[in-house]
């Protein structure tokens, strides 16, 4: 039995369907999960399966990230609270290309729950079942490494943070209603400043109009 807590390390030779490391760094976390793997201890011909059981609530879950060690397909079954029957919600996930040749067999891979079938129930789940299909006879073990359980963070960004901030505080101390960013001030600069070139233009009409009347009447 053991609990995955901690981020996989990257692999030269990762697929391109694997979820990097460095891409989870950021906007995601590892879940607190028990990851137990079957009875059997992978002794073929037996069946190969991990199961991951969840403590509180699957609903959170975006993927599971792991690195393949000679399995060929990856089927996924899911059982729920007060339910003893697995079921089936993704089946014959294929890993390897060819089951006899080793070129991708230990390549990293992640499994989005968004890859489930709509039978998938994350508000019920009580735990999945990774089960291990290897139909060649090449390879003496098979087993899956460094299984994750993802889900998003859940704090806010520092970003996100520092906008709200600033969004509180322009609104806390704006002068007037609707004024979030504080410009009343120079609104009301900016429109006496209007004013004084409208008195302007009409005083300097005006006084045109009279040098013309002067002008018309002399002459």
């Amino acid at each position: 039995m053991s609990s995955s807590s901690s981020s996989p390390g990257s692999s030269s030779g990762a697929s391109s369907s694997a979820f990097s490391a460095s891409s989870v760094a950021s906007p995601w976390e590892a879940m607190s999960v028990t990851i137990t793997p079957d009875s059997a201890q992978h002794q073929r011909p037996c069946e190969i399966y991990y199961e991951i059981a969840f403590p509180s609530s699957a609903a959170d879950l975006f993927c599971i990230q792991f690195r393949n060690y000679y399995s060929t397909w990856l089927t996924v079954k899911q059982r729920e609270h007060d339910d003893t029957r697995w079921r089936t919600v993704l089946k014959r996930h294929r890993l390897m290309e060819d089951a006899h040749y080793e070129d991708d067999a230990q390549d990293w891979h992640s499994i989005k729950v968004s890859e489930f079938s709509p039978r998938y129930s994350p508000f019920t789940v009580a735990a999945l079942r990774l089960y291990l299909v290897q139909p060649s006879s090449c390879w003496l073990k098979v087993e899956l490494r460094q299984i994750t359980c993802y889900q998003r963070r859940k704090e806010t960004s520092p970003k996100a943070d520092r906008r709200g901030n600033r969004r509180a505080q322009s609104t806390s101390s704006s002068p007037g209603r609707g004024d979030e960013l504080g410009l009343q001030p120079a609104l009301f600069q900016l429109d006496r400043l209007t004013r004084d070139i409208g008195q302007q233009i009409f005083t300097f009409r005006d006084h045109s109009l009279a040098s013309e009347r002067h002008h018309l009447y002399n002459y």
